[in-house]
């Protein structure tokens, strides 16, 4: 059943958001803060970049997505690159890693892939990057 809704979850992001796809779109430049926001309960992922109002962007993102009890889990303020890896838990539950403000695009996917494990995820892969100036 976790995987049925993992593969439902994974599938209704790529769909409603533009930029996470495990295929690495190519970084898109916007200004100000980067802010993460994930639901432990149902694995619903929320984020947003620039403009005004980004992590409550970040939430109402995550709460659209299934969040029951969005909690923020990163934020940045600051350019750089930013990048956000999912993988799976023991129990078969999702795990996020995330970071921003990194020189290169592959230190910023490096980073969260390896905050994504140090918090017990598998199979990880990257969800979503992008460039903040």
């Amino acid at each position: 059943m976790k995987t049925i809704v993992f593969a439902l979850l994974t599938s209704l992001l790529s769909a409603l958001h533009p930029t996470t796809s495990p295929t690495r779109p190519a970084p898109t430049t916007y200004g100000g803060q980067s802010c993460v926001y994930f639901c432990r309960e149902t694995g619903a992922l929320g984020y947003a970049y620039g403009g005004t109002n980004t992590c409550q962007t970040a939430y109402t993102y995550c709460r659209n997505y299934g969040g029951r009890y969005p909690q923020q889990v990163f934020s940045h303020y600051g350019a750089g690159y930013a990048a956000v890896a999912l993988g799976t838990n023991a129990n078969g539950g999702r795990v996020i890693g995330s970071s921003a403000g990194y020189a290169s695009q592959y230190d910023a996917d490096q980073r969260a892939l390896r905050e994504c494990v140090n918090r017990g995820g598998t199979g990880t892969y990257i969800q979503a990057q992008w460039y903040v100036e």
